[in-house]
């Protein structure tokens, strides 16, 4: 997700399909900074709100560490100490209705 000219958001998997969740700049391409990971758990969507916060999609086999994370898109924090519990089935994408 693209959060400015300057700022975006993305989920990266390396050789080993180990996903992360990365900042980035979109006018060089170039990484800023690794926000979770790399993990050996399957991170399948995020997205953006109106309340400038970034919700990512972990899907894992221990119900612990699968829901949603949210993070502060403009300082990187994560806002949620743990996953959202979002119920039996693990998150698959993200849709916000306003």
């Amino acid at each position: 997700v693209i959060v400015s000219r300057t700022k975006g958001f993305a989920i990266v998997s390396d050789v080993n399909f180990s996903y992360s969740l990365i900042t980035f700049d979109p006018s060089s391409g170039q990484r800023l900074n690794t926000l979770v990971g790399p993990l050996n758990v399957l991170m399948p969507h995020l997205a953006l709100n109106s309340r400038n916060e970034v919700y990512l999609a972990v899907i894992d086999t221990q119900i612990a560490t699968s829901g949603l994370r949210i993070f502060d898109a403009g300082t990187d924090i994560e806002i949620t100490s743990t996953p959202l519990n979002v119920g039996q089935f693990p998150p698959a994408f993200i849709v916000f209705v306003e």
